[in-house]
C-alpha cells in the first residue's frame, strides 16, 4: 500500500495508513507512526470546489470555540495540505469503504488531530507496554421531556419497512435510551452501556492498540473476549465506564447539581449543557457557514457571551446545541502498572481492586 504524503504545520509528511471508518459527512484514517488521526471532509460528487474558506472556518471554530467551551477535553486540530493527487489513493481506499457509505466521495480539505485511541502526551509517561484499549460512544441528545425522546422515535421509526427501503442498511433497533446515560443514575447508566453493547449500531466501538475490535460489524463474542483481557467480566467494564463518563477531570470543587444529577466537571454535564442550547427557540438553523464567521468574530471581541447571544442572536446558541448534540466521546484506559503515581482524577479502581489510568475526550464537534 502506498504513503500518503501530505503538509500539514510546515511539516512534510510520507505516512503509513490504516482506514479507521467513517460517517455521513467525514472519513476518518489511523497514521499509527504519529499517534494522529487524519479526518477528511467528505462530499456529494455534484458538489463543485473544495470550500477551502468555510473548511477553514470550522477548523477555527473548533481550535477557538469549542476548545474555549470544553477545556482539556478537546484537543487542537491542523489544516493538511496533499501533496500527491489523491486519485490513486481514493481507488485504495474504496476497497475498505462499507458499500452504503460510497454514495459520498471525498473532498481534498482534511484535517490532523490527535489519535483518542492513544493517551495523549503527559498521560502516556505513567503506561508501560501494556495494551491500551479506548470506548467511543455517541451518547446522542440527552435533554428530553419525560414523554418525548428524540433518539427513542428515530428508533421507533426505523423498524418502519418503508424507511428501511428508502434508508438502507439498517439493522435492528436497538434499547439504548440518551436519557439513561445522562441521568447521572449509575443502575441506569449501566443499562445504558449494555444496551450499546448489545446493540451497537453507529453509536458505540472498542479499539485495542488503535486497532477496532468490536463495533456494529463484530459478532458480541469479540466483545466479551477483548474485554476479559483487563476486567473481570462485563459488569466490571460497564461499573468502570461509568465511573469514567462521571469523573470530575476539569478538577474543579466536586458537587452534584440538582437539576441533572450529574457531578461537576464531568464529560457528560459539559455535554448537556450545551446540548441544551439546541431548544432555544430561533427558527431553522441556516445552511451556509455565515454564523461560523459571526461566532469567531464575536469569541475575539467578546470571549463568546452565550448568555448574551441567548437574548440578541439566539440562532447561535441553537446552532451550538446543533453540533454538540452529535458529538462523540472517546474513553481511553489501561492498566496502571509504572511505579509513578498519575494524577488522582485520571485514576479509578475496579471492583478487583485494580487501578485503571483513564482519559476522557470529545470530538466530531465541527459546524454541520
Amino acid at each position: 500500500m502506498e504513503k500518503l504524503n501530505f503538509e500539514c504545520d510546515g511539516i512534510k509528511y510520507s505516512e503509513n495508513w490504516l482506514y479507521r471508518g467513517e460517517g455521513n459527512a467525514h472519513l476518518a484514517l489511523s497514521l499509527p507512526s504519529l499517534r494522529k488521526v487524519l479526518i477528511f471532509k467528505k462530499q456529494n460528487p455534484q458538489e463543485a470546489g473544495d470550500a477551502s474558506e468555510s473548511f477553514l472556518k470550522s477548523i477555527a471554530f473548533q481550535n477557538k470555540i469549542m476548545k474555549h467551551l470544553f477545556g482539556i477535553y478537546v484537543t487542537r486540530i491542523e489544516r493538511v495540505e496533499f501533496l500527491d493527487d489523491l486519485m490513486s489513493f481514493k481507488s485504495q481506499l474504496d476497497g475498505l469503504r462499507p458499500a452504503h457509505r460510497m454514495h459520498k466521495t471525498l473532498s481534498h480539505n482534511a484535517i490532523l488531530c490527535q489519535d483518542y485511541t492513544c493517551f495523549e502526551e503527559g498521560l502516556d509517561r505513567f503506561v508501560d507496554d501494556d495494551d491500551v484499549y479506548a470506548v467511543e460512544i455517541k451518547p446522542k441528545f440527552g435533554v428530553q421531556s419525560e414523554e418525548n425522546c428524540l433518539f427513542c422515535q428515530k428508533q421507533i421509526l426505523k423498524t418502519d419497512e418503508k424507511f428501511q427501503l428508502n434508508q438502507g442498511n439498517i439493522k435492528s433497533p436497538t434499547n439504548y435510551c440518551p436519557k439513561k446515560i445522562f441521568s447521572g443514575e449509575f443502575k441506569l447508566m449501566l443499562e445504558s452501556i449494555e444496551d450499546l453493547i448489545e446493540n451497537p449500531q453507529n453509536n458505540f466501538q472498542v479499539y485495542k492498540n488503535g486497532q477496532l475490535v468490536y463495533s456494529e460489524n463484530h459478532e458480541i463474542i469479540a466483545f466479551d473476549s477483548v474485554i476479559n483481557e483487563t476486567f473481570q467480566n462485563r459488569e466490571d467494564f460497564k461499573n468502570a465506564i461509568c465511573q469514567m463518563l462521571l469523573a470530575n477531570l476539569e478538577d474543579v470543587q466536586e458537587s452534584i447539581d440538582s437539576s441533572d444529577g450529574l457531578p461537576k466537571g464531568c464529560v457528560l454535564k459539559k455535554i448537556l449543557k450545551y446540548q441544551s442550547y439546541y431548544l432555544t427557540n430561533a427558527g431553522n438553523v441556516p445552511d451556509n457557514f455565515d454564523y461560523v464567521g459571526k461566532c469567531l468574530k464575536d469569541f475575539n471581541e467578546n470571549c463568546l457571551d452565550l448568555e448574551s447571544y441567548k437574548l440578541n442572536c439566539p440562532i447561535i446558541c441553537k446552532v451550538l446545541g446543533k453540533i454538540v448534540k452529535d458529538c462523540s466521546v472517546m474513553l481511553t484506559f489501561t492498566k496502571q502498572l509504572k511505579k509513578i503515581t498519575a494524577p488522582k482524577r485520571h485514576l479509578i479502581q475496579s471492583s478487583n481492586g485494580r487501578k485503571i489510568l483513564f482519559d476522557v475526550k470529545i470530538f466530531d464537534l465541527y459546524p454541520k
